[in-house]
C-alpha cells in the first residue's frame, strides 16, 4: 500500500509494507522524523523510523542520509554490536515516506535504571568501544555517539541510529560549516568541518563524554576536557568503582582538545575491558602493607598545579615503588618460608635482561631484585632470586615491566652456576596509572606466591646437597 501522509500525522494502525504502526503514540523522534512501535501480521514486532518530508536542498540532503544509513546496515547485517535493519523502503519521488524497521530495543539509561551499578555502566561501554573498535578497523565511523542512540537488545549492548555513519566509499554530505551531530557530545573539531575532520576521534570524545554522563546520571557532559582534579569532573568523587582513578585519566585522555593528542578507541576499549577483569586469586592474601600502597595510590593527592613533566615523572615513580614493593613483599614472605635472609639488589639485571636495549636513553629505567641466602654462610650453594625492572621509553610512552623468581645453585667457587626458572614473564606496553597496570602487578605478586612451593623444593634440594629436583 502506498503511503502519501506527511509525518506529523502518522497515527496508529496505518500500513508501512508489511508493518502496521501499534499503539497509542509515537516512541519518538526528532526533527528527522518519527518513531513508532510497529507489527506485522504474524505477530514480528519492530521500531519504524519515518523520515520527515522536507523541501528543496534539504529534503535532498536528509534523504541522502538516510540512504547512506541503510546501505550501511544492509551491508553489515550480521555485525555484532548494531541494532540489525529489519525492513526498509526509500521514496521514488511519487510521494511515498521513506522508512525503515530495526527491532525494538531498551535505550541504554533505561536499560542501566536510575542508580545504575559503575560496573555495569563500564561493561556496556566496554562493549560499544568493542563495536566502535571493530567498525574502526574497516573504516567506518559513527559520528553520532550519545546515550540516546545506545540501547540493551537481549544480552547484548548495542548501537543504533546510523544517520552520520562515514565509510570510505562514502561521498562527503556536509557543507562546509554545517554543525553535525550532538552538540554537547561533539568534539570540538567537529562543529567547524565535519566531513573533513577526522571521525575516529570524534568517536573517542563523544564515548568519553557518554561514559561520563552514563557514571554520574547527569543529562549532558561538562564542556572541554575531562579534569580529574577539578570535583566537579572527578568520578572519584562521584562514584564508588576500584577504577575510578583509572577512568578519570581514561576519560582525560580521550578529550583531549588536539585529536591527534587523544587515544584512540582501541585503547579505550581494552582499558574497559581490563576494568572488568577479576583480580587472579592467590594462595596466600595480600598484606595490609601492599593494601596500604593501592589505597595510596587511588587516593594520591591533586597534582592540578604541577608540570606535565612532573606529573609523568610522578606517574613513572608511583608505579615503580608499588611494583618493588610488591615484589619485596613476595621476596620477605619466601624468606620467612626458607629461614633465609634478604638482601636488596639496586640493579636487578636479572629482570632488565629480558627487556630488548633500545637504541636511545629511555626515559626512565628501574630495576631492583632480591637475593634470598641460607644465613650463615660467606659462601653459600644456593640463591633463591626475585627480580622485577621497569621501563618507559619516552615521557608519554607506556611501560615495559619484566618479573621472575628463580633458584641458583652456585658450584664451586662460584664460576659456575646451575639455574632454574621458577616463573618469569615479560609484560609489554602497559599504560601507566591504568587498570592494565593494576591487573598486572597482581597477576605479578600472585605467580611469584604460587612458586613458592617449587623454589623451596629446588631450594632445600641443594641445602640437603642433592641434585636439583627435575621440573
Amino acid at each position: 500500500m502506498r503511503n502519501t501522509d506527511a509525518v506529523g500525522s502518522i497515527r496508529a494502525g496505518q500500513r508501512f509494507g508489511e508493518w502496521v504502526t501499534v499503539g497509542p503514540k509515537q516512541l519518538g523522534g526528532g526533527g528527522n522524523g518519527e518513531v513508532w512501535a510497529v507489527a506485522t501480521a504474524d505477530g514480528c514486532r519492530g521500531a519504524i523510523k519515518v523520515l520527515s518530508r522536507r523541501r528543496g536542498s534539504e529534503g535532498v540532503y536528509r534523504l541522502g542520509r538516510f540512504k547512506d544509513e541503510i546501505s550501511f546496515l544492509l551491508a553489515h547485517p550480521d555485525f555484532p554490536g548494531i541494532l540489525p535493519l529489519l525492513d526498509s523502503h526509500i521514496s521514488d519521488g511519487s510521494g511515498e515516506l521513506s522508512w525503515y524497521v530495526m527491532p525494538i530495543a531498551t535505550p541504554i539509561q533505561e536499560a542501566l535504571g536510575s542508580d545504575p551499578d559503575p560496573a555495569m555502566v563500564v561493561t556496556a561501554a566496554a562493549e560499544v568501544a568493542s563495536t566502535l573498535e571493530a567498525l574502526a578497523a574497516e573504516g567506518v565511523a559513527h559520528r553520532d555517539i550519545k546515550p540516546d542512540n545506545l540501547f540493551r537488545l537481549g544480552d547484548r549492548w548495542v548501537i543504533g541510529d546510523f544517520g552520520l555513519v562515514t565509510y570510505p566509499e562514502k561521498d562527503p554530505r556536509t557543507e562546509h560549516g554545517r554543525r553535525l551531530g550532538p552538540i554537547d557530545f561533539m568534539a570540538p573539531e567537529m562543529r567547524a568541518d565535519a566531513d573533513r575532520a577526522e571521525p575516529g576521534p570524534a568517536d573517542v570524545w563523544a564515548l568519553a563524554k557518554t561514559i561520563w554522563v552514563l557514571l554520574t546520571g547527569q543529562q549532558l557532559p561538562l564542556p572541554g576536557t575531562h579534569r580529574p582534579a577539578d570535583p566537579a569532573h572527578s568520578l572519584q568523587v562521584r562514584i564508588t568503582f576500584r577504577f575510578s582513578a583509572e577512568l578519570d585519566l581514561l576519560l582525560e585522555g580521550a578529550t583531549k582538545i588536539e585529536p591527534e593528542d587523544r587515544v584512540s578507541i582501541v585503547d579505550i576499549a581494552r582499558e574497559l575491558r581490563a576494568c572488568l577483569v577479576s583480580p587472579a586469586e592467590a594462595r596466600r592474601s595480600a598484606s595490609l602493607t601492599e593494601l596500604s600502597a593501592r589505597a595510596a595510590a587511588l587516593t594520591a593527592t591533586s597534582r592540578q598545579n604541577v608540570t606535565d613533566t612532573q606529573d609523568r615523572r610522578a606517574r613513572v615513580q608511583a608505579a615503580w615503588e608499588e611494583l618493588s614493593q610488591t615484589v619485596a613483599g613476595a621476596a620477605h614472605e619466601l624468606a620467612d618460608l626458607l629461614t633465609f635472609d634478604v638482601h636488596r639488589q639496586e640493579n636487578g639485571y636479572q629482570a632488565a635482561a629480558m627487556i630488548e636495549r633500545p637504541p636511545f636513553m629511555p626515559y626512565e629505567a628501574q630495576s631492583s631484585g632480591w637475593l634470598l641466602i641460607p644465613p650463615g654462610q660467606p659462601r653459600p650453594n644456593v640463591q633463591v632470586i626475585a627480580a622485577v625492572a621497569m621501563r618507559v621509553l619516552r615521557g608519554n610512552d607506556p611501560a615495559d615491566i619484566t618479573a621472575l623468581l628463580r633458584v641458583d645453585r652456585i658450584i664451586g667457587d662460584g664460576s659456575a652456576h646451575d639455574v632454574r626458572e621458577i616463573w618469569s614473564h615479560a609484560y609489554r606496553g602497559i599504560p601507566l596509572a591504568s587498570a592494565r597496570q593494576a591487573n598486572v602487578f597482581v597477576e605479578i605478586r600472585t605467580n611469584l606466591t604460587n612458586g613458592f612451593d617449587e623454589a623451596m623444593r629446588q631450594a632445600i634440594s641443594v641445602l640437603a646437597d642433592d641434585r636439583f629436583i627435575d621440573q
